[in-house]
């Protein structure tokens, strides 16, 4: 779809409310707040337009509401356009040149770009786990202290209070990754288990990772330097 046919598709707001409302509703329009699908849609010079009514809780919503656009206050073009901008750009697009395309300030463009990767995210429930080969490794982040900060260092290896992360990557496919407050066996399961297919091949690069999954007969597991 060119510029050309994304005018003439979304013509006005309407559309565009229309266009998200089949995608967020698939099976009907139903609260957000309750889940109740008896509604009534409001009229008046004080409401605006795509605003209804719970029958079961009472509260208002829109098309929005609880959703990573929730309380926008920017048009829904403007929205799709961003959307537009950053499905068909070959490489990451700048937060600089999309605000200035839709007339926004560079620190909201920035904001509407995380808000809409976080709507491209596949439901954590419907995505299958990793299968294949797939490779774990931990990672912590965290900067050096502060310059005013002085004296203060931080510990290397498991004494750090440095943030961290485990990563599992399915080979040519698929990443998995979670928070995790320490490398304690019974996390690491947990967490492996959730991510990776039973009939996975895991390698790891320290023996401690490997560690809480040799109870896996099934699952080939290579510790690798």
């Amino acid at each position: 779809m060119d510029i050309d046919q994304l005018n003439a598709r979304f013509a006005d707001e309407n559309a565009c409310r229309e266009f998200f409302e089949s995608v967020i509703w698939q099976n009907g329009r139903r609260c957000p707040h309750c889940g109740c699908q008896s509604f009534c849609l409001l009229f008046g010079r004080s409401c605006r337009p795509g605003l209804y009514k719970c029958s079961g809780c009472k509260r208002q919503f829109t098309v929005t509401t609880k959703t990573p656009m929730h309380n926008t206050k920017l048009a829904l073009w403007k929205w799709l356009l961003c959307m537009y901008l950053m499905v068909n750009s070959s490489t990451s697009v700048s937060s600089v040149f999309v605000g200035k395309w839709l007339g926004v300030a560079q620190r909201i463009a920035r904001k509407m770009g995380h808000v809409i990767r976080r709507l491209m995210e596949p439901d954590p429930e419907s995505r299958p786990p990793l299968n294949g080969i797939v490779e774990l490794d931990e990672k912590y982040f965290g900067g050096k202290p502060r310059y005013y900060e002085k004296g203060i260092t931080h510990k290397r290896g498991k004494g750090t209070e440095k943030q961290g992360v485990l990563l599992a990557a399915e080979r040519q496919g698929q990443v998995r990754s979670a928070l995790i407050a320490s490398d304690q066996t019974a996390e690491l399961r947990a967490l492996v288990e959730g991510f990776v297919d039973q009939q996975a091949h895991l390698m790891a690069d320290q023996k401690r990772l490997c560690g809480p999954l040799l109870g896996k007969p099934q699952r080939e597991i290579v510790c690798t330097r």
